[in-house]
């Protein structure tokens, strides 16, 4: 799932992870009382990692949305 589980939103820019792959937006990150995964409840610790595969996949998305646009009009 691609939805970011604080805002229940695509994430449109960076995306951040714990090591068990769960996605938090760049927005959503500061949000985060604990610094704890919403998920899981892992601590993220003081710099968390970004997940760039997340990342590819939005780009995708929105590349295929612009496809898909361009042919329905």
């Amino acid at each position: 799932m691609l939805k970011c589980p604080v805002c229940l939103h695509l994430p449109t820019n960076v995306i951040f992870s714990c090591s068990n792959q769960h996605i938090i937006c760049s927005g959503c990150l500061p949000r985060l009382v604990d610094n704890t995964c919403p998920f899981c409840r892992e601590a993220l610790g003081a710099r968390p990692r970004r997940h760039a595969f997340a990342e590819a996949g939005v780009r995708e998305l929105s590349l295929l949305r612009e496809v898909a646009n361009r042919v329905t009009n």
